[in-house]
């Protein structure tokens, strides 16, 4: 059974996007209309779905994998009909629209798709880079109120983030990544995102882009509810492993590696970035900018090399 098996980006031109992507990890991309704003490493959606690259299962999509060759990811039979979360990069060198996203009860009746919470790693953030995060309403009028009065400055939250932060978006949560930022999102297998505010700006067709905004006020959070996170931080020879969050809809690692080291494995699988540096996995060599599955083929991860990896799985009961 393969240890490592890679996934070919897929590349999406956005018109907040920008050129961190093809300047900062080794990808080829030639941008055709708009600046290339987002990579799915890991997808299994109508909108997207990833692919083998290389190996026994080169060309193969995701769901195909998923669904015959459930042994990869320690199940006999797998347990959803598709991948449960998605891996993608974020390139924001304009701000994206405020916006906000369903749970499950409410994306499967009315959006016929999975609810979406969400997470962001920050890859890189320029100096004074923010992300709207929530909102000051406290009650269910008061939001109303600010909404149909357009006072977006009063209503909307700002916080400062830099490199290495982790932020958890739960569905309900209204927010936006801000100019300047590079993030890795890690999101529930979804593509519904509902447009509450896009700063009255143009796209390239010289028109305003729709909104959301019946919707957006349905199902966000009033009062915004903010998570309390507790990073786990584990010590090996060599290594450092820091859990970010632990949930139902996906758990984050990351696993900081500074020369041989041997790490215990939390899951079957494993669906792997690699952040930053290079050196192998399980014997494979592999470099900033891959994405990955770690299989069940593995019982621990065997690491060498100077690297930063970031790793995402979620817990099943097998059918």
């Amino acid at each position: 059974m393969e240890q490592v098996i890679f996934f070919a980006p897929r590349f999406f031109e956005k018109m907040w996007g920008g050129t961190k992507l093809t300047e900062q990890y080794p990808y080829s991309y030639k941008v055709n209309q708009e600046p290339l704003g987002e990579i799915w490493g890991f997808a299994d959606h109508v909108n997207g779905v990833s692919v083998v690259r290389g190996g026994k299962y080169d060309g193969m999509s995701l769901h195909e994998l998923w669904l015959t060759q459930s042994s990869l990811f320690g199940f006999y039979t797998s347990p959803e009909s598709h991948f449960p979360f998605q891996l993608r990069l974020v390139d924001a060198k304009r701000k994206l629209s405020v916006q906000v996203h369903p749970d499950d009860v409410f994306a499967h009746e009315f959006a016929g798709d999975n609810g979406k919470h969400e997470a962001w790693y920050v890859l890189d953030a320029e100096t004074g880079s923010k992300i709207i995060y929530g909102h000051s309403a406290v009650d269910a009028q008061q939001f109303l109120d600010m909404v149909n009065d357009e006072r977006w400055k009063d209503l909307l939250c700002e916080i400062p983030v830099r490199q290495g932060d982790f932020i958890y978006v739960p569905a309900g949560m209204l927010h936006a990544i801000g100019a300047g930022n590079l993030v890795l999102e890690v999101a529930q297998n979804s593509d519904t995102t509902y447009r509450f505010y896009d700063y009255e700006r143009l796209d390239t067709s010289g028109t305003k882009r729709e909104l959301h905004m019946e919707q957006a006020k349905r199902v966000t959070t009033v009062p915004a509810k903010y998570p309390v996170m507790n990073k786990r931080t584990e010590y090996y020879c060599d290594a450092v492993l820091d859990t970010f969050m632990e949930s139902e809809f996906f758990t984050v690692q990351k696993l900081s590696v500074g020369g041989d080291a041997v790490v215990a494995k939390a899951n079957a699988y494993l669906a792997c970035f690699v952040v930053s540096g290079s050196g192998t996995l399980q014997g494979s060599a592999i470099g900033a900018g891959d994405f990955l599955l770690l299989t069940a083929a593995t019982k621990q991860i065997e690491a060498s090399g100077n690297f930063e990896l970031v790793m995402v799985y979620k817990q099943e009961v097998a059918g």
